[in-house]
């Protein structure tokens, strides 16, 4: 198969097929019992945590942060060409991240799933309920995780850079997952989430910022490096 299209087949198709597995064959068993090394019993002794609670109020900003220097770069790289961030690359950045927020979002108030320490596993009045798609709000609304989404919305930059600066893109590849991981964990400690909650948001938000990129902004982002002359330009078509 062409790589032109086992690309955009891997990047975008894997993650999906992952994420609907997961849904229909929710791990729920696995979930619990992965979820018993953060309780204490029935209790969640981190859910009140101070330490806790801070990271997770304050987490989002460094997000923003992130996201608003990107924006900075590109007002600024007509002065500082070594810092330069495109248009194309700004915009694969905010469509990604952006859409990866509001899938998230809304997932999490139209699927109907209790966090654990809500659950009758662990002391709660409510089921551990499989993720159900009635697109209407709904109580429950734990699935997926939207915390380690601030983590993991910042794949975007992996795709917007890769072409032009692959060692900025790895470096934010390598974080993003990072990150991500670290914001869920403080969830799981917090009896907020079970541990597929966030493997789901690390597949869908993949999923999305690939397909922003492979469907909408490769062209334009690899027509604008080679304006710059940062990439070489595509190659001739060979005559007949």
């Amino acid at each position: 198969m062409n790589r032109k299209f086992l690309a955009p087949l891997l990047e975008i198709g894997l993650p999906l097929l992952l994420f609907i597995l997961i849904i229909v064959f929710h791990p729920q068993a696995l979930d619990i019992r992965l979820e018993t090394f953060f309780a204490d019993g029935n209790d969640f002794p981190m859910r009140q945590n101070e330490v806790m609670t801070w990271i997770h109020s304050r987490a989002r900003r460094l997000t923003n942060l992130v996201l608003l220097t990107t924006f900075l770069a590109v007002v600024l790289g007509r002065w500082f060409p070594r810092f330069r961030v495109t248009i194309p690359e700004w915009l694969c950045v905010l469509l990604g991240s952006g859409l990866s927020v509001l899938a998230i979002s809304w997932l999490k108030a139209t699927t109907g799933v209790h966090c654990p320490f809500e659950s009758v596993a662990f002391g709660g009045p409510f089921p551990v309920f499989d993720p159900s798609l009635p697109f209407a709000a709904r109580p429950g609304k734990c699935w997926p995780g939207g915390f380690a989404g601030t983590g993991f919305c910042l794949f975007s930059f992996w795709f917007a850079f890769r072409d032009r600066k692959p060692k900025l893109a790895r470096g934010m590849l390598v974080f993003a997952l990072l990150f991500g991981v670290f914001c869920g964990t403080i969830q799981l400690w917090r009896g907020l989430h079970f541990p597929s909650h966030n493997i789901e948001t690390l597949l869908l938000d993949y999923a999305i910022c690939a397909a922003v990129y492979h469907l909408f902004m490769r062209r334009w982002i690899l027509r604008s490096a080679r304006t710059l002359g940062e990439i070489p330009a595509a190659p001739a078509p060979s005559g007949t």
